[in-house]
């Protein structure tokens, strides 16, 4: 559909490779790599303001709180433990590294970069 073309190309008929099945994936790695291949895309195409504020900085943020959150209740005391690397035995998963909280910075970045000054204001306050 024309009018949601931007979507459109991160969600191929292959729902594999579709950034929308795979940023909510149960697996760390796929959210990773939906969130690489999402900066792929914004780094050659452009996306509409209204996705941007309406879809994009409200997941990312929320993926932001959601990967870092524990972090800061379980964290490590063990000085050669790596901080991102904690291993929540209790829950038997694995919290998320400092690579996909980098990843998600970038693609905040770069979504926050598509706005104009009066949006980008908007999400600084």
């Amino acid at each position: 559909p024309k009018q949601y073309g931007a979507l459109h190309a991160l969600a191929p008929s292959d729902s594999e490779s579709s950034f929308f099945t795979n940023v909510w994936h149960v697996q760390v790695h796929r959210r990773k790599r939906a969130l690489q291949e999402f900066h792929k895309h914004l780094e050659k195409h452009t996306m509409p303001q209204t996705l941007c504020v309406g879809i994009f900085i409200p997941l990312f943020i929320s993926m932001l709180h959601e990967h870092t959150g524990d972090l800061y209740k379980k964290g490590t005391k063990n000085k050669d433990e790596e901080y991102w690397d904690v291993w929540d035995k209790e829950e038997e998963v694995a919290r998320p590294t400092q690579s996909l909280i980098d990843t998600l910075l970038t693609c905040l970045a770069d979504v926050s970069a598509q706005l104009n000054w009066t949006g980008y204001s908007n999400l600084l306050h």
